[in-house]
């Protein structure tokens, strides 16, 4: 059956649609569907400087409830330990010099001399000591210094006077938290990290009857005082 013709008009004049040249190809090209986006990344936080108590204890709730302070670690199961040296027939000078090479600390010597009653010559030796130290913090009887969870005041009031009160031979490098206690009150403690310089031990000094014999007594006095610490990484 013929199909329908339709008159149109044209530059050249009327004319049905079937007297009209083709219209060209065009080829169908399908588009591929574009692929989606991937999320951005958010932005990321403004940096905290790591001393502060706003960086030790933002976007990190409390892992675990202990009952107390008294195992403190610095982090990952890294420690401070007080050093002890080991059983040897090394005498106390060398030991020190052991744990200060193990601990990179430096141990300088003051040394003074006295006449007894009997003329005889006392010598005094005092160490100077320089390193790197990590302990909780503590009040002046030694108990623990503790917070409640949600006040940055008094923790920052807390270091401020500790850093204070040893300004003269102390530097302090940062502090990390602990969080403890039941979830209805966190409590907070501190661990403070400082490094000692050129400072004298005055409860160590070691007396003899000569350097040599002082320097053995201090650095045994030094050895057992807490003084001398070593850091284990977790």
């Amino acid at each position: 059956m013929a199909g329908i013709r339709k008159l149109i008009r044209t530059d050249e004049g009327l004319v049905f649609t079937s007297d009209l040249p083709p219209p060209p190809y065009t080829p169908h090209v399908s588009t591929p569907a574009a692929a989606p986006s991937a999320p951005s990344a958010p932005a990321p936080f403004p940096p905290v400087p790591p001393s502060s108590p706003a960086a030790a204890l933002a976007g990190h709730p409390p892992p675990r409830a202990v009952t107390g302070p008294s195992d403190i670690h610095v982090g990952g199961g890294s420690r401070w330990f007080h050093w002890h040296a080991p059983q040897s027939r090394q005498g106390p000078t060398d030991a020190l010099a052991n744990w200060a090479a193990r601990a990179r600390a430096e141990v300088g010597w003051i040394a003074t001399q006295r006449r007894s009653p009997d003329n005889t010559v006392v010598h005094a030796v005092t160490p100077i000591l320089s390193c790197v130290k990590g302990h909780v913090l503590k009040d002046d009887r030694g108990e623990v210094l503790n917070f409640p969870y949600d006040d940055m005041r008094q923790i920052t009031e807390a270091v401020d006077n500790w850093e204070y009160r040893h300004r003269q031979y102390c530097q302090l490098i940062d502090y990390t938290t602990h969080v403890w206690g039941p979830a209805q009150s966190y409590r907070v403690s501190l661990m403070i990290r400082y490094r000692l310089v050129q400072c004298p031990i005055d409860d160590c000094s070691g007396i003899g009857s000569s350097v040599r014999a002082a320097k053995a007594d201090a650095a045994e006095r030094l050895l057992r005082s807490g003084h001398c610490m070593i850091y284990i990484p977790g």
